[in-house]
């Protein structure tokens, strides 16, 4: 079964806030490497590989450094999962 947007972005938030550790409430559709204090270079890293594992897609190098809010991120998740992120809403 394909994921939908829902389903992506509530795994993001939780493999963001065990990867940063924070609790989960800290994690919205709002964070960013500006107001996430724990987002780091490091932990940054250690984000992209969490995600890998979690949806089993791969970043390119290019990729990785633009990858700096969850809104990105989860867009760009849908997009390796070839989910068209504009129409999957619910």
């Amino acid at each position: 079964m394909t994921p939908t947007r829902l389903d992506v972005d509530k795994r993001l938030a939780k493999t963001m806030a065990a990867t940063f550790s924070v609790p989960d409430a800290l994690i919205s559709s709002d964070s960013n490497t500006e107001n996430l204090e724990r987002w780091d270079s490091i932990r940054h890293m250690r984000l992209i590989l969490a995600l890998e594992d979690e949806f089993r897609v791969q970043f390119g190098d290019s990729e990785i450094g633009a990858l700096i809010s969850f809104q990105v991120l989860a867009d760009a998740i849908l997009g390796k999962l070839g989910i068209d992120s504009k129409r999957d809403t619910r």
